[in-house]
């Protein structure tokens, strides 16, 4: 790729590179349209969780309390779960192909060696899988930055192994099976997530390597003012990421 046409190409694209990923990311979410919940009890549980979440005239609470009515509270969807490995039991569970999400979750945990905790899933096994569920994928390598104002990082091995959609269903799936709501999330992407739009700025890069390279990208005037800074490697960092 030649200088100059890494740089135009750069600053054509570079503003809109975030937004194209929260559209990714928003239409992974509204991909989910078979997940539901159960009872009125449930129902409330749904409501609180999304009320201080919700903007108002927003539909997305509406949405979430039509999956919920979908949910066949007569069948059941089985999880079996390690305590430790939270994460690497829902990958299994959501890729089974035998998973229904119209189907009431039912969770039973098992230690390191195997053996079953006693008990019978009423509720609260399935709600307790779910929050561990939403601590596992906020401390992912999908997500970045401060607690509860994490933004999206990209990660090789989660784009292989399509971490990002089973993402979107863990967090779909908490909200409407009645667990708790994504609240490690930056204003950033809730706003795109729920409005469809957000403004990000070049504070909300939370990889200082990254905020760094974005930075002198953005504060050059010409192509000579990026060759300058031969450390930085712009040129071939612009590269990598798919601007040609």
């Amino acid at each position: 790729m030649s200088g100059p046409d890494c740089f135009d190409r750069y600053k054509k694209e570079a503003s809109s590179l975030d937004q194209d990923n929260y559209s990714s990311y928003l239409t992974l979410v509204a991909t989910i349209s078979e997940d539901s919940s159960e009872d009125e009890g449930l129902r409330q549980a749904i409501a609180a969780s999304m009320e201080s979440h919700i903007v108002e005239n927003v539909p997305v609470k509406k949405i979430l309390m039509e999956l919920a009515g979908k949910i066949n509270a007569k069948q059941q969807c089985r999880f079996n779960i390690n305590r430790s490995a939270v994460w690497e039991g829902a990958i299994r569970g959501f890729k089974r192909l035998s998973y229904e999400p119209n189907l009431m979750m039912s969770v039973k945990f098992s230690d390191d060696m195997g053996k079953n905790e006693e008990g019978v899933d009423l509720g609260g096994p399935r709600r307790e899988f779910l929050r561990l569920l939403m601590e596992s994928t906020a401390k992912s390598p999908m997500f970045e930055g401060k607690e509860n104002n994490k933004n999206f990082a990209l990660n090789s091995i989660a784009l292989r192994e399509d971490w990002y959609y089973i993402a979107g269903r863990a967090i779909a799936v908490s909200l409407v099976h009645g667990g708790p709501p994504p609240n490690f999330l930056s204003p950033i992407v809730f706003s795109q997530l729920v409005d469809g739009s957000a403004n990000p700025v070049l504070e909300d890069i939370a990889d200082a390597d990254l905020l760094e390279k974005v930075k002198k990208v953005s504060e050059s005037t010409t192509i000579e003012d990026l060759e300058k800074s031969e450390h930085l490697k712009l040129c071939y960092w612009i590269s990598t990421a798919g601007i040609k």
